[in-house]
């Protein structure tokens, strides 16, 4: 039996798989393995049951379920309004492990997406995580989650024995691939961190975090065509309307020489979630469409930010906007502090010059 699952908004095609049927197979298998299919592939319906049976309460449990919700829509807003749903939560329910778990990730993505400052982002993703693994030392959402919290602090044994006992007590999580690809990712191992995002995105297609790091990834180790195509496919699916991509997609389009293409694509992003990473991505974009009349309001957005020497994702618009011998400047101190951000920067194609 083929089962496609079609988006109905412009007709796309999100989903195509075969189920065998088998003579004199009970109804019911043939239902779970269709209830089973719709969970991974539909955005919403995917949560955990075991997670959400340890909170106490409908009320914490509803409001957790939103928290989750909001995390896995992976925008500015959504992150913003997952961090306060989930701090309730952990506050309703201080003894549930899930919530603990959900919030460090929130932290990190924040700081990943720039709208968080990083050193306190990392304090608090760490404190979250050794919450969970107090309250329970054998979960394993909750081992990955510190495993990736000590890799990206260098501490690689100890990272890698996480890793190791999270994936032995869960083989099949997408939340420990995820963790794990993100870790590869962020120490520049491009290729194992591509195949463990496309292993993690096999088990929850509708992952927004993963599309968008194996977006990223795409670019940095196969280029900018094959990152264009990989941007389209995913908008054609699950990722339409998320400003993260398509502040993306609108750069790559722009260092392609696609100006007409790139501004019609800017005008699907809502004002309000231009800030962060997304609104350095859009900037990039003004001075390959626009070259030096882009360099003022380049400028001017580096002076509005308040941790410039603590940020290695500015340094493509620093090179532009202040010249090599500054960005070099950058690029060094970040290198000789260890700056645990500047492991996935410094791979950038754009930086190309500094390295």
């Amino acid at each position: 039996m083929q089962i496609e699952i079609v988006r109905v908004k412009g007709y796309n095609l999100l989903h195509q798989e075969s189920i065998k049927l088998v003579e004199n197979q009970p109804a019911s298998l043939l239902q779970n393995k269709i209830a089973n299919l719709l969970l991974r592939c539909i955005p919403g319906l995917r949560w955990d049951t075991k997670q959400v049976s340890e909170l106490n309460s409908i009320d914490s449990t509803m409001v957790y379920l939103r928290g989750k919700h909001e995390l896995n829509q992976y925008t500015p807003y959504s992150l913003q309004q997952a961090l306060k749903l989930l701090t309730q939560c952990v506050n309703m329910s201080p003894n549930s492990i899930a919530p603990y778990c959900a919030l460090a990730e929130c932290y990190l993505s924040m700081a990943q997406m720039g709208i968080f400052d990083k050193q306190n982002a990392m304090i608090k993703a760490k404190e979250y995580a050794i919450k969970a693994t107090e309250l329970d030392h054998s979960n394993p959402q909750a081992l990955g989650f510190l495993g990736l919290i000590n890799t990206i602090h260098s501490e690689y044994i100890v990272g890698s024995l996480l890793f190791k006992q999270a994936n032995l007590l869960s083989p099949v999580s997408a939340d420990i691939k995820y963790y794990y690809g993100w870790n590869l990712f962020m120490a520049g191992q491009l290729e194992e961190a591509l195949q463990t995002i496309n292993e993690c995105l096999k088990l929850e297609p509708t992952r927004a975090a993963a599309g968008i790091t194996k977006l990223w990834i795409t670019y940095y180790h196969a280029g900018i065509d094959d990152a264009i195509r990989l941007g389209d496919e995913l908008r054609s699916q699950h990722l339409q309307d998320n400003p993260i991509l398509l502040s993306m997609q609108v750069m790559f389009l722009s260092l392609k020489g696609k100006h007409e293409l790139a501004r019609k694509l800017a005008k699907e992003i809502s004002k309000h979630e231009i800030t962060g990473l997304i609104a350095v991505n859009l900037l990039y974009a003004e001075y390959c469409q626009n070259s030096e009349r882009a360099l003022p309001a380049i400028r001017e957005f580096l002076e509005s930010e308040q941790n410039t020497d603590n940020n290695p994702g500015l340094l493509p618009l620093v090179l532009v906007a202040h010249g090599e011998v500054i960005a070099e400047k950058m690029w060094n101190k970040f290198k000789k502090e260890d700056n645990i951000w500047f492991k996935r920067w410094k791979q950038d194609p754009r930086l190309v010059k500094l390295r």
